[in-house]
């Protein structure tokens, strides 16, 4: 801040992993057709955004859910 008397705002946007297709395996568990749908439009809803990092947890849901803003916004995604 160096006594500007300017702020930074940091904001933090949590988003849950799409509709995925049940299969016994809890980490490669894939979106379903809906869910691909649904990060569609995370990455839609997110594009107006000032976003400098993407996280995901390992999970290939949540990582297929965030991957569209990642690509459009960042080529990249940290896990």
């Amino acid at each position: 801040m160096g006594g500007t008397g300017e702020f930074m705002i940091t904001s933090i946007y949590f988003v849950r992993h799409a509709h995925s297709t049940y299969t016994p395996d809890e980490l490669g568990r894939p979106l379903s057709k809906k869910g691909f749908e649904d990060a569609k439009r995370v990455t839609e809803s997110l594009l107006s955004e000032n976003i400098n990092v993407v996280l995901s947890s390992p999970y290939k849901r949540a990582i297929q859910t965030v991957q569209g803003i990642a690509d459009t916004l960042l080529n990249r995604l940290s896990q």
